[in-house]
Formats: C-alpha cells, sequence, structure tokens
C-alpha cells in the first residue's frame, strides 16, 4: 500500500511539472509582443542621453574601421610588387650566405637586415591580404545572421491568436488525458493490489498444504525408518538366535559324539590301566632287587618305565578328554587365574632363560568359568610355549575388554609354526614333538568351546606364536 501511494504522488509531481512546462512555451511566445508594449508605454528613458551613447559608440567604430582600412589598403597597395620583392628577399639572401663565408662580417650583417626587410614586408602583405579575405567572409556572414534574425522577429511577431488558442486547447487535452491516465492508473493499482492480495493468499494456501504434505512425509519415512530398524532389529536377533541354535546344535552334537567316545574310552581306560599299572609295578620291583645287575637290562627296565609311564600318561589326557565337556562353572577373576597359573612356572622360567610379562587391564567384570579347567588350559599352552623356546626368550600374557568379550592373549618368541601344521593343530593325535600324544591342544581347545569361548591361533616360522582367547561377557550355559 505504501509503493501505491508513493507512486501516485510521483506521478502527481510529473503532471506539474509537465503543466509548467507548456505554461512556459505559451509565455515564450506571448511575452515578447507584452515586452514591446511595456517598454512602449511603461518604461521612457532619457532620449538625448541615448543619443549621445549612440554617437560616441558610432564615432568610435567609424575611428577604428577608418584606421583599420587605410591600413590595409597601405600594405594591399605594395601587392603588385610582391614578386620584387620576392626576388630581392632572395637576392640578400645569397648575398648574406656568400659574404658570411668569406668572413666579410660587417657586409653579410647589412644584407641580413636587408633580407629580412623584405622578407617583413613579404608577410605583411600575405597576412593583409587574408585578414582582408576574413573580413568579407564575416560581413557577410553578419549580414545573413542578421537577416535570419529579422526573419524570426518577424515570425514571432506574426504569431495569431489562432495558435494562443490552439496552444490553450492541446493544454486542456493534455490535461484531461493525464486526468484519464490517473484514474487509470489508480485502477490498475488496485486491480493489481488485490490481484497480489490474492496470489498471495493462495501462496500461504498452498505453503501451508506444502507444509503439511513435508510434514506427513517425514512422519512417513520416520515410520518407515523406525519399522526399517525395528525389521533389522528383529532379523539380526533371528540370525543370532539361528547361529545361537547352531552352535547349540553343534554342541549337542558334540557332547553326543564325545560322550559316546568318552564311555568307550573310560572303558577302554579301566581295561588298559589294569596291566600298565601291573607292568609298572614289575618294573619298579626288577628295579630295586636288580640294582647292581647288568646296565643293559637295566637300560631296558628303564625303557619299559618310562613306557609304560607314557601310556599311563595318554591314559590320563584321554580321561581328561572323556570330561572335557563336563563344567563347574562359577563367576571368576581371569587376571587371578593368569597371575596363580604364572606363579607355578618360577623353576622353569630359571631353568631355560625364560621371561614371563603381563598386561592386564584393570577392573575386568567377572565371567562365568571353570577355573580348573581355564587354569588346565593356560599350563598347556605355557608348556607348548616354553617348548618351542630354545635358550632363552619371552612369553607376553595380555588381557583386555573388547566389546562383549574379556579378550586373553598369549605370545611367546619361539621357533613358530607353519601353514600346515597349524591347520591340523587341533586334530587328535596329531603333534609335533618327538614325545608328544596329540592331546593337548585338542583338550585346550574343548575346554575353552565347553565354556562358550574361542581360540585362535597365529605363527610364523622363526617369529613365535600368538594365540587368542576369548570369553563372552553374557551368562554361559551350565552342564
Amino acid at each position: 500500500m505504501k509503493k501505491s501511494i508513493f507512486r501516485i504522488v510521483v506521478l502527481l509531481f510529473l503532471i506539474g511539472c509537465l503543466q509548467n512546462c507548456l505554461l512556459s512555451v505559451t509565455a515564450t511566445e506571448i511575452l515578447p509582443e507584452l515586452g514591446d508594449s511595456i517598454l512602449n508605454k511603461d518604461f521612457v528613458l532619457d532620449e538625448a542621453f541615448l543619443q549621445e551613447l549612440e554617437n560616441v559608440i558610432a564615432l568610435d567604430s567609424i575611428d577604428f574601421l577608418t584606421y583599420e582600412f587605410n591600413y590595409y589598403n597601405e600594405i594591399l597597395a605594395q601587392e603588385p610588387r610582391l614578386d620584387e620583392y620576392k626576388l630581392k628577399r632572395d637576392k640578400y639572401f645569397s648575398e648574406y650566405s656568400i659574404l658570411y663565408n668569406n668572413q666579410d662580417y660587417k657586409q653579410a650583417l647589412d644584407s641580413y637586415k636587408s633580407y629580412l626587410s623584405y622578407k617583413d614586408s613579404i608577410n605583411s602583405i600575405l597576412n593583409a591580404r587574408n585578414i582582408t579575405d576574413l573580413n568579407e567572409q564575416y560581413k557577410t556572414l553578419e549580414k545573413q545572421k542578421n537577416i535570419e534574425l529579422l526573419n524570426h522577429d518577424n515570425a514571432l511577431k506574426n504569431l495569431s491568436l489562432e495558435r494562443r488558442k490552439q496552444i490553450k486547447w492541446i493544454i486542456l487535452i493534455i490535461s484531461v488525458s493525464l486526468f484519464i491516465f490517473l484514474i487509470t492508473f489508480l485502477i490498475f493499482i488496485r486491480i493489481k493490489i488485490l490481484k497480489k492480495r490474492k496470489l498471495k493468499r493462495e501462496i500461504e494456501a498452498r505453503t501451508k498444504a506444502q507444509n503439511e504434505l513435508i510434514k506427513i512425509k517425514r512422519e512417513l519415512e520416520n515410520l518407515v525408518e523406525r519399522r526399517k530398524k525395528e525389521l533389522i532389529t528383529a532379523n539380526r536377533d533371528l540370525e543370532s538366535e539361528i547361529i545361537l541354535m547352531e552352535k547349540m546344535r553343534e554342541k549337542i552334537l558334540r557332547a553326543e559324539r564325545f560322550k559316546i567316545v568318552g564311555e568307550m574310552t573310560s572303558g577302554m581306560i579301566n581295561v588298559i590301566k589294569k596291566p600298565v599299572n601291573s607292568i609298572n609295578l614289575n618294573v619298579q620291583t626288577f628295579q630295586e632287587k636288580f640294582i647292581n645287575s647288568d646296565i643293559e637290562i637295566n637300560e631296558m627296565a628303564d625303557i619299559l618305565g618310562k613306557t609304560s609311564s607314557k601310556v599311563n600318561k595318554t591314559l590320563q589326557s584321554l580321561k581328561e578328554l572323556s570330561s572335557a565337556d563336563k563344567n563347574e562353572l562359577i563367576k571368576a577373576d581371569v587376571n587371578e587365574i593368569i597371575h596363580n597359573t604364572l606363579s607355578l612356572f618360577k623353576a622353569k622360567q630359571t631353568a631355560k632363560k625364560i621371561s614371563f610379562a603381563t598386561k592386564l587391564s584393570a577392573g575386568l567384570p567377572k565371567i562365568k568359568l571353570d577355573r580348573v579347567k581355564l587354569e588346565g588350559a593356560l599350563i598347556n599352552l605355557i608348556l607348548n610355549s616354553i617348548d618351542s623356546i630354545k635358550d632363552e626368550g619371552k612369553i607376553v600374557i595380555t588381557s583386555r575388554k573388547y566389546k562383549q568379550n574379556v579378550i586373553v592373549k598369549l605370545t611367546d618368541t619361539g621357533c613358530g609354526m607353519c601353514r600346515e601344521k597349524l591347520e591340523n593343530i587341533f586334530s587328535l593325535f596329531y603333534t609335533t614333538k618327538e614325545t608328544g600324544c596329540g592331546l593337548g591342544l585338542n583338550i585346550v581347545q574343548r575346554y575353552i568351546l565347553a565354556m562358550d569361548g574361542n581360540i585362535e591361533i597365529c605363527s610364523r616360522p622363526g617369529t613365535g606364536t600368538t594365540i587368542r582367547l576369548s570369553f563372552p561377557l553374557g551368562t554361559t550355559n551350565e552342564k
């Protein structure tokens, strides 16, 4: 609305300016005649003073023109002798050059003065001719200008009353036209304002509808995103349950399989153990009675005793293997079990120059596990690391929490293992040692799996071995 009022004010100002211009044009055409009448009637100057002033100006101009006319006539009277003056000028210049070269400077000066005199005379004649021509041209232009001024004055004085009336009518028509234009413009502005208001209301309505649509769209997107997250979560839960069911199934199958093997092994152990114990007892009795007998017989007795001890050890491992899936789970501190296990290896440490180091994270949560079996697994793994170190080395045990697991890592600087050995390392009766029976790591794996844990071994020949044990923080199923 403020813009419309400003436009109307500007338009009225322009109309006023246009009327003033038209009135000025009319006044320009009418005032010359009024001026003549005013000068003739109201203002009468002293005629004597004016006459005297005109006579003085006329006399001055006549004296100047007479002087100028006589001066230029005197010069132009010499024009026929121009060629003669040119010849004399050239003659005196040649004499001047010859005398100057002959070092007759006095005569050369007189000739040079004569040369300059004739040169000035020639220039004066030429200038007078040019000035006379220019004067004639000026007089001709002045006459033409005076004629044009007279014609213009006559044209202004001959303006008729009809012309003035036409101007008045033109002013009236222009004023009416401007008034009509102003009314039309105001109507146009009003219509434009109404259209803008209508358009503004439509835009506001559309904007509101668009905002509502955007709001609904966002709500739908949020709903879809929420449902998507719920489906993803449900899918993950389902996958976790499937994986858990698969693990349970594998565990049940493994437990059934090992149960059968355990029962068979237990029966075989009882059958085999009695004869072996009898052999071992007879060997000990033989060694006690015939302690000073033949050396060869004593060596054979030693071999027999060692063999029976190895058989007993193997039977004990088989017994442990048959009971590997039976757990007594309690909440325990992993760091405490590691410290207790390492305290058993002080003698081994001094014998083989092996240093032990620990990097245990403080504040680890207690987890459910079988203390005896975890200690047995750690003892078995540390013994293997000690056997892999020849003379001097280092064993580092670390513990930390990672996501929802407790990680125990054992690293040694032993001889390491090749890829082929790593692939079969957990196989039954597979061993890399001369005195091994191939059951130790398999028993360790079964201990860890029975506690819902996991074991991984990474090794390279000549760089050592790293064993990673992981245990979940959640509840472990007891058997």
